[in-house]
């Protein structure tokens, strides 16, 4: 079955231009879909319900719509919770679903950055405090972040010393992996660094052009 929606329709209009996309996930009911998420290029996000039973795979009424930013919305889900996405504009937000079903929007307090943040993820790597983690490439530096249960921010600070372009953990290896560029002597050179998270350790491998 394939179902349309018009993003048009909703209020936004013209402006819902679709940036990204996530499911939020039940946390009541284990593997039920919720709400389809959809982040817009003008910094708002779309909300649209997903209904347990029925011939539609998303419902025809509105949307819910937050306003997140003025820069385009990314959104992210948990590595291990299926029932948070995360989603980054101007600032980094966490929407969750409690135990009734209704969804909770928070801004996640981060340091204050002299530049927008380039590039998250969320990620697990069993901090002791159990807590949960993120990723963040800001001021060309890879930040990590890990709130634990009694709601203290703990932080480590990676020097990349390059220009960063892209950030994704890999769960099978608990590795961070960066995607960096720099210029020498006039030639663009590209690396994937892997970094252990617990240690700040890493490795970097060369890219060919």
């Amino acid at each position: 079955m394939v179902q349309d929606i018009y993003l048009d329709s909703s209020s936004l209009g013209a402006f819902a231009i679709p940036h990204s996309a996530a499911i939020v996930y039940s946390l009541r009911v284990p593997d039920m879909p919720l709400r389809f998420l959809v982040g817009s290029h003008q910094g708002t996000l779309l909300s649209f319900r997903i209904p347990p039973t029925g011939s539609d795979i998303i419902s025809s009424e509105q949307p819910l719509i937050y306003s997140i930013g003025t820069l385009a919305v990314r959104l992210s889900p948990a590595s291990h919770k299926d029932h948070i996405v995360y989603i980054l504009s101007n600032q980094l937000w966490q929407l969750r679903c409690n135990n009734n079903d209704i969804l909770k929007l928070e801004q996640i307090l981060l340091p204050k950055f002299s530049k927008p943040i380039d590039a998250f993820t969320p990620f697990n790597c069993h901090f002791q405090s159990q807590g949960e983690s993120v990723a963040v490439i800001a001021d060309d530096k890879l930040h990590i972040f890990n709130l634990n249960q009694k709601g203290h921010m703990n932080t480590r600070r990676i020097m990349l010393e390059q220009t960063p372009r892209k950030i994704v953990y890999s769960k099978s290896s608990n590795y961070v992996i960066a995607v960096t560029s720099t210029i020498v002597s006039g030639t663009r050179k590209n690396y994937v660094r892997f970094i252990n998270p617990l240690s700040c350790w890493y490795k970097k491998a060369f890219t060919p052009n």
